[in-house]
């Protein structure tokens, strides 16, 4: 998963949410997206990542909005209840 600090309003316009021309499956497109309005950092200014992995990508247990990678849309879309369900099930490859 990648985490990019954008406000939800830039969402639209950003590299994460359609892909660039010619983007294959399989490139370097991350899976998984998480738009945040700021990343934590350390003092010396490194991103906090423990968080964000004990988190998980769970959109029920986590505030943010998720959006996972859509191969036939090549574009994000919010990432669902039912997608997560299919993901942890192995019905909805990453």
């Amino acid at each position: 998963m990648v985490a990019v600090m954008v406000t939800l309003s830039q969402w639209g316009s950003t590299w994460c949410q359609r892909w660039p021309p010619g983007t294959k499956v399989g490139d370097a497109v991350p899976p998984l997206c998480r738009p945040q309005d700021a990343l934590q950092v350390t003092g010396t200014f490194k991103q906090c990542k423990t968080q964000l992995v004990q988190e998980g990508f769970d959109p029920g247990a986590i505030g943010d909005r998720l959006f996972v990678r859509d191969a036939a849309r090549r574009s994000y879309v919010p990432l669902s209840r039912a997608a997560f369900r299919d993901i942890q099930q192995g019905r909805l490859p990453l």
